[in-house]
Parts: C-alpha cells; structure tokens; sequence
C-alpha cells in the first residue's frame, strides 16, 4: 500500500515537471515576460519541482525493483534519473527534451511499479 502511494506520488511530481517543461516555452510565447512568466521559468521552479521528483524515484524505485528484479522498472528508473539531472546542464531545447525523455521514463517506471503492487 505504502508503495502504491509513492509511485501515484512519483507519477503526480513527474508529470508536473512534464507539463511544467512543455508549457513554459508556450507560457513565454503567449503571454511574454513578466513577474509571474519568469518565476514560472526560473531555475528555482525547476529546482523545486526536480527535488520531490528526484526523491520519489530513489526512495520508491529501488525498492519495487529488489522486489520484483524487472529489468525494464531498472532501466526507466535510472534512464529518468539520468536524463533529468543531465537537462540541468543545459538550456532551451535540449533541456526540454532531455527533462521530457527523463519525465517519461520515471512515469513508466512508477506505472510498472504501481502495477506490480497491484498484482
């Protein structure tokens, strides 16, 4: 039960850091720059939003994996892992798609998590 509130949590955090990395070139576009647009883009936001995300998957993760040894759970867990802290070197595009590929892999992995837990 404790597992499945980590990986709905895990699965909440990431989509966030998702949508919150496909909405913000979108956000600048539209609306323009701002108080409110550039505390939506500011490295902070993406500081914070990238701790519960990281925490989640180190703390949730490994544990569904040393359970169940799913190779596949491994390799999203530490793809996302990967990719994520890797996008925080870089900036515009390739920051987006490293975060969106690394927010995709921890999805998948907590998906195959919960649905483990389920069975």
């Amino acid at each position: 039960m404790e597992q499945m509130i980590r990986d709905k949590a895990g699965i909440f955090f990431s989509g966030l850091c998702l949508c919150h990395c496909l909405l913000t070139p979108a956000v600048l576009f539209l609306i323009g720059t701002g108080t409110l647009t550039s505390a939506f883009a500011s490295e902070i936001t993406h500081q914070i939003l990238l701790m519960p995300v990281l925490f989640l998957a180190l703390y949730s993760l490994p544990v569904a994996w040393y359970k169940n040894r799913d190779n596949k759970l491994l390799i999203l867990a530490l793809s996302g892992l990967t990719w994520l802290i890797a996008a925080r070197f870089f900036h515009g595009y390739v920051e987006i798609m490293l975060t969106t590929l690394g927010s995709v892999c921890l999805i998948s992995g907590h998906i195959i998590s919960l649905n483990q837990c389920k069975h």
